[in-house]
């Protein structure tokens, strides 16, 4: 335990895992090309509570990756997730809706939607601000319309007695925040 850390008023809390850094107590930039190792500035974490497992979804911002674990790893150390076709450009929010795992992926202008991401990389099952998983561009390279998203960063979602499961996204490059639901 750090010095910082010592007689700190944490409540019981303490580091259970450090993970992507050199070291728990490393400031190091990690290498120029992504390594299983290192997390170069994750924006957003997801811990999804199963029957059997806790898994973990990091949003590997400046790798431009998801990093999913399938139960929460019990060594400081990264699954290894090999480059797919459905590359993500920085990741910033990552968020479960009903049997949804969701991810807003920032700079391809859009929000990406499995309903069980793993280690390996699947490609999404929905795509949300775009007109298919190929498209990235702000707005569709059009006018602003209700479905049509520019740089999303926030996710929150909550399941609505009325409207089913509502998908929060805060629409930055719009300034605005867009209800998604599903029935």
């Amino acid at each position: 335990m750090s010095a910082a850390l010592a007689g700190a008023p944490c409540g019981g809390w303490r580091p259970l895992r450090v993970l992507g850094a050199s070291s728990a107590m490393s400031l190091a930039l990690p290498a120029a090309q992504p390594t299983p190792s290192q997390l170069y500035a994750p924006r957003g974490v997801l811990l999804d509570a199963g029957p059997d497992a806790t898994r973990l979804i990091a949003a590997d911002t400046g790798n431009h990756r998801l990093m999913v674990w399938n139960d929460l790893p019990a060594a400081d150390e990264l699954p290894h997730v090999p480059p797919g076709p459905a590359r993500l450009r920085f990741p910033y929010a990552t968020v479960a809706v009903g049997d949804h795992r969701v991810v807003a992926d920032t700079a391809n202008n859009r929000v990406l939607v499995w309903r069980s991401p793993s280690a390996g990389a699947a490609a999404a099952e929905a795509v949300l601000g775009q007109q298919d998983l190929d498209a990235a561009g702000e707005n569709r390279w059009s006018a602003v319309t209700a479905d049509s998203l520019c740089w999303p960063y926030g996710l929150s979602a909550a399941t609505d007695p009325r409207h089913g499961d509502v998908l929060a996204v805060a629409d930055s490059g719009n300034n605005r925040v867009v209800l998604w639901s599903r029935p």
